[in-house]
C-alpha cells in the first residue's frame, strides 16, 4: 500500500503575506487559511452548512464544532469534513472558497 509521506503542500507568497504576523492553519488535503479566517469564517461556515443537511446531526455537528475551538486539533480539514459528511446524504460538495 502506498502512502502520501512525500506528498508536497505549496503554500504562496501570497498566503503568506494575507497571513502577516498571524499563522496558518494547514491540512494534509493542501487547504489553507490564516488563522483569522479560519476561526471567523470556516467555523462558523461549518456550523452553518452542518445545519442545512437534510438530516440534522446535533451530537456530531457539536463534537466537531468544539474539536476545532482548541488551540491545535488533530481532525480534517473542515471543508472535507463537512463533503465527506454530506456526500452521504447526496449534498453537492463545497469549495473552499464558498466557505469565506
Amino acid at each position: 500500500s502506498s502512502t502520501n509521506a512525500s506528498r508536497k503542500i505549496v503554500v504562496s507568497g501570497a498566503d503568506l503575506r494575507r497571513a502577516g504576523r498571524g499563522q496558518l492553519v494547514v491540512f494534509s488535503c493542501g487547504h489553507h487559511f490564516t488563522e483569522r479566517e479560519f476561526r471567523e469564517k470556516i467555523i462558523p461556515s461549518l456550523s452553518a452548512a452542518l445545519e442545512h443537511l437534510p438530516r440534522l446531526l446535533p451530537l456530531t455537528s457539536k463534537l466537531l464544532l468544539k474539536a476545532y475551538q482548541g488551540p491545535t486539533f488533530h481532525l480534517s480539514c473542515p471543508v472535507c469534513s463537512y463533503n465527506t459528511i454530506a456526500a452521504k446524504f447526496a449534498k453537492p460538495a463545497l469549495a473552499p472558497s464558498k466557505w469565506l
